[in-house]
C-alpha cells in the first residue's frame, strides 16, 4: 500500500489536491468565475448564507439585502413555501409513528423551498469564507470522494494502479465543472459515493487493524450506508433509484 520511502500515493495525491484546490476556492472572484448565477443556484446560495449567518432558514429582508450586496442584482428563479408545523403522532399500527403537519401559525413568513440538508451542511463553510465557503466545501467533497475510490480501488490493486483509476473516476467525469456550480450536486454525490463506500469495502477490504477499521467492516457500516442514501434521497429524490 506504500511506496519504499514510506509515503501512500493515494493520500499524498489527495492532500496536494486539497492544497491546491483550497488556495483556488479561497482566492477566485465567486461571482465572476461561476458566470453569475446559474440554474437554482438562488435558492442554495441564499439558503446557505442565511443558514450561516442568521442560524435559520426563513427569508427576510435581510436575505435579500445580502443576496443583493454579493450579486449586484436580485435572486431569479428563487423557491419559497409558506411553513408547516410538524408533529408525531403514535397509533396501534404500523407504523407506530407516523408525522404529520398543519400550516404554521405565522402567516407573514416565507421558507426556501428546496431540501435545505445540503445549504446547513455548507453553513460552517461559508461562515468562514463567505460565499468562496462553498467552493472550499466542494473541494472538500471532492477530494472525499477521490479518497474513498482509492482506499476500495487499493485493497485489491497495486498504489499506482488504484490512484490512476481513482484520479480518472473524478478527474475524467463532469464532477470537476460542479465544483463552480453552487448546488447540491457534489454533495449528493459525496452522499451516494460514501454509501456506496460503506456498503462495499468490507468484501475486499484486508483484515481490520483498529477501531475504526471493524467498524467500517462490519454490519453497522451498512446502517450508515443507509443513513448517508436516506440523506441523498432527501436532497434529491430521485437518488432512492441508487438503492
Amino acid at each position: 500500500m506504500r511506496w519504499r520511502d514510506g509515503v501512500d500515493p493515494g493520500y499524498l495525491a489527495a492532500t496536494l489536491i486539497l492544497i491546491v484546490g483550497s488556495a483556488a476556492s479561497l482566492s477566485l472572484d465567486v461571482v465572476g468565475a461561476g458566470f453569475g448565477i446559474k440554474g437554482d443556484e438562488a435558492t442554495y446560495v441564499s439558503m446557505a448564507l442565511s443558514a450561516a449567518y442568521d442560524g435559520d432558514l426563513a427569508y427576510e429582508r435581510r436575505d435579500l439585502e445580502r443576496f443583493y450586496e454579493i450579486y449586484r442584482t436580485g435572486p431569479e428563479g428563487i423557491f419559497l413555501k409558506r411553513g408547516r408545523q410538524p408533529s408525531l403522532r403514535l397509533q396501534g399500527r404500523w407504523p407506530l409513528v407516523t408525522i404529520a403537519s398543519s400550516p404554521a401559525a405565522e402567516t407573514d413568513r416565507l421558507y426556501f423551498g428546496k431540501s435545505y440538508i445540503y445549504a446547513v451542511a455548507a453553513a460552517p463553510f461559508v461562515r468562514l469564507a463567505g460565499l468562496n465557503g462553498l467552493l472550499l466545501f466542494h473541494v472538500v467533497l471532492m477530494v472525499g470522494v477521490l479518497v474513498a475510490a482509492y482506499r476500495f480501488l487499493a485493497a485489491q490493486s497495486p498504489p499506482a494502479v488504484a490512484l490512476t483509476y481513482a484520479l480518472g473516476f473524478v478527474g475524467v467525469s463532469i464532477l470537476p465543472l460542479y465544483t463552480i456550480w453552487l448546488t447540491p450536486e457534489v454533495f449528493n454525490v459525496v452522499l451516494v459515493s460514501s454509501a456506496y463506500f460503506l456498503w462495499f469495502y468490507k468484501e475486499v477490504a484486508p483484515p481490520a487493524t483498529g477501531r475504526l477499521g471493524r467498524l467500517i467492516r462490519g454490519p453497522t457500516s451498512d446502517v450508515l450506508a443507509a443513513v448517508l442514501l436516506g440523506l441523498a434521497t432527501f436532497s434529491k429524490p430521485t437518488s432512492v433509484l441508487l438503492i
